[in-house]
């Protein structure tokens, strides 16, 4: 379960200004060559409850995931994320890429 809220409503995307989702998460992590790297695959299906105007959505995302170090450690990664949600008859898109570190103290 996830809570989030926006900051802004933008027009033609359903924005709520807070919301609760909840659902299936499955994730794969498979090591590749060398000790320190590995690769996750992951995918997401969720409903979505908007708090104020009790409206419901649905939704789902798949990522993938180089890792250069291990998990439970300092790790950094490059990811590339699509996330598809479909609300009252209207659907949008979002695709993500980045870069990110874990950094454990």
């Amino acid at each position: 379960m996830e809570r989030t809220k926006n900051t802004e409503n933008n027009v033609g995307y359903w924005s709520p200004k807070e919301f609760i989702t909840y659902g299936f998460r499955s994730e794969g992590v498979i090591p590749l060559f060398f000790d320190n790297l590995s690769s996750s695959l992951s995918a997401n299906i969720s409903k979505i409850d908007d708090k104020d105007k009790k409206e419901k959505g649905n939704g789902y995302d798949v990522s993938a995931r180089i890792i250069y170090g291990p998990r439970e450690k300092n790790n950094f990664s490059i990811y590339a994320i699509k996330i598809k949600s479909r609300q009252n008859g209207s659907s949008w898109t979002s695709k993500q890429f980045g870069v990110s570190a874990n950094i454990f103290w």
